[in-house]
């Protein structure tokens, strides 16, 4: 808990005590947290750096230093994380989406799209966050299709998340799509 209430200080005095932290693996998520909530000059150099090494060396990133990129508003970074929501492992595509939506990067739509239909759950989940943070009318049919994923109940969270992202698009448009949608769900009575 202290190592994550350091990223509140926002001083760059901080930055050194984190990162020892990251090398112990009980402190390390509450670390880069910390290091994103930071939003200081030297926190953005460090996770550009991090960022640029772990592209350079093509090996995944842990994806709370992803999530801290998406917290510390690191647009520099964004191709980096459109090369991420590539990788093979679902946990940093889920933290790719999420910072892309974080950092309102509207060009990553069309590649956020596709990932919606994703069958890891977690992935899916946190696509439809993503563009509900991007809030962007492409993203609709997409998001229409999602809550047709509702009869399997393991996809219950996409299902919620696009309702969440129709709602923050807010166009009157889906109302009647809305209304089809719920007409045709068999949902089990509670």
């Amino acid at each position: 808990m202290a190592v994550y209430s350091l990223g509140n200080t926002r001083s760059d005095k901080a930055l050194p005590v984190l990162k020892e932290a990251l090398k112990k693996p009980m402190l390390e998520v509450s670390a880069w947290q910390a290091i994103g909530n930071l939003r200081t000059e030297g926190a953005k150099k460090f996770l550009l750096e991090q960022a640029q090494r772990f592209v350079k060396e093509g090996k995944n990133p842990p994806p709370a230093m992803i999530s801290a990129i998406g917290a510390a508003q690191l647009t520099e970074a964004i191709p980096y994380l459109r090369q991420w929501l590539r990788s093979s492992d679902p946990r940093v595509q889920e933290a790719a989406a999420l910072a892309l939506g974080m950092l309102r990067d509207k060009e990553a739509v069309p590649l956020l799209i596709p990932l919606l239909e994703a069958k890891d759950v977690g992935l899916a989940s946190a696509v439809a966050n993503a563009l509900g943070m991007l809030a962007d009318p492409r993203t609709l049919p997409a998001l229409y299709k999602a809550l047709k994923r509702v009869k399997n109940p393991a996809d219950t969270q996409v299902v919620l998340n696009a309702l969440v992202a129709i709602q923050s698009i807010n166009e009157r448009s889906s109302i009647l799509c809305l209304k089809s949608s719920f007409a045709s769900l068999s949902c089990p009575r509670l």
